[in-house]
């Protein structure tokens, strides 16, 4: 089979497998009256019908690029990752999405969903590459950037949540936690006033469901002096949710780092909250110095830089071990392991993304503080 007549199938199935897209472009006109859709050679001066597939003309251009509204209306095979990943990709707004990507994805997602099995390693690279090679933009940066993507499983929120979650621990009262308080999986509230914020108020209860809107169905489960599991663990998501969300949207290198770094970060931000590095400044700058060099490509490099960050958070210089290492001796311990394990060239590398540079931070110091918490 041609590629250009798999091509046409798989944008026939994927007009069929979205009905909405399919009425879109067909509605698509320009001056002329001629559908955008198509391309020069496709265009006829007469009414293209595109349910007639015995006429190749009757598909749309693969070339065509779909609105951010056409990509994240797309139906998900379930089961699949392909169309989700573009979808992630078009919500962020880096790179255009065409016709031919998407069906491509679709095709792909449902072959694999067929099998009743993921897509395999052995042919991941090239199923990329059959998507990237249909942008119109960096093919190359794209495909980086669906391989993030395809690795970044919901496993890894999922590892990662329980992690903290073994971690903090349970506990179905509020209790204090240094200078504020705390409930369910270590999850920081503040039922207090502002020149007392440790001190627990008998409305903690109503003021917890306030402020995580914590859902009446889940309230029931609660005792009168306790919160249920289902509750620590909903209003734990949510906090998880901010935590990360806060770190990915300021972060310009956290997304350079392997994922067990990252999971090590947010473990950092969840716990002594994002300001943390302002009493860890010697792993601030190593920090900030080890995303540069997997930037440049110098992973013998970062990987010095990211030791030396990890041993700043258990060792500070000159002053002997961290109150966090002797607080929490264990998560600590797990934590350092996590940052100082040397990245491989060969493994980590190839899975993280390099995004193009940006000339507003050019020639600038870069800090971790500025940069992960600005």
């Amino acid at each position: 089979m041609s590629n250009s007549l798999l091509m046409n199938l798989m944008i026939e199935n994927l007009l069929n497998e979205n009905p909405r897209l399919k009425k879109n472009l067909l509605n698509e006109h320009n001056d002329a009256g001629i559908h955008t859709a198509l391309s020069p050679e496709e265009q006829s001066p007469h009414s293209i019908n595109i349910d007639d597939t015995d006429e190749s003309e009757a598909l749309p251009n693969q070339h065509k690029i779909l609105s951010k509204k056409e990509v994240l209306g797309l139906n998900e095979p379930k089961g699949g990752k392909l169309v989700k990943i573009l979808k992630n990709i078009a919500l962020v707004g880096t790179f255009a999405i065409t016709v031919g990507m998407a069906a491509t994805a679709l095709f792909h997602d449902k072959k694999s969903v067929t099998k009743d099995s993921e897509i395999s390693d052995h042919n991941i690279e090239q199923v990329i590459k059959d998507i990237s090679e249909q942008s119109p933009d960096d093919s190359n940066v794209l495909a980086d950037q669906i391989i993030k993507e395809f690795e970044s499983s919901p496993r890894f929120d999922d590892d990662t949540m329980l992690s903290i979650i073994s971690h903090e621990g349970f506990s179905g009262i509020p209790y204090i936690d240094v200078n504020n308080v705390s409930i369910g999986h270590g999850t920081g509230v503040y039922f207090g006033s502002k020149s007392n914020p440790s001190s627990i108020k008998p409305t903690w209860k109503k003021d917890l469901y306030k402020l995580y809107s914590v859902p009446s169905k889940l309230q029931k489960l609660d005792t009168g002096s306790s919160i249920s599991k289902e509750t620590a663990k909903f209003i734990f998501n949510k906090k998880y949710s901010e935590t990360k969300k806060k770190l990915y949207n300021t972060a310009r290198y956290l997304h350079l780092f392997p994922q067990r770094i990252q999971a090590a970060v947010i473990d950092l931000a969840y716990n002594m909250g994002p300001n943390f590095v302002n009493k860890f400044k010697l792993f601030d700058e190593n920090m900030s110095l080890a995303g540069k060099a997997i930037e440049d490509k110098n992973i013998d490099m970062a990987n010095i830089f990211l030791q030396s960050a990890a041993d700043e958070l258990v060792n500070n210089y000159n002053r002997g071990k961290t109150k966090y290492a002797t607080d929490l001796p264990g998560r600590s311990s797990k934590v350092h392991q996590a940052i100082s394990e040397p990245i491989s060239a060969d493994f980590d590398f190839k899975t993280t993304i390099i995004n193009p540079p940006d000339k507003r931070y050019e020639n600038k110091k870069y800090s971790l503080k500025s940069v992960f918490f600005s």
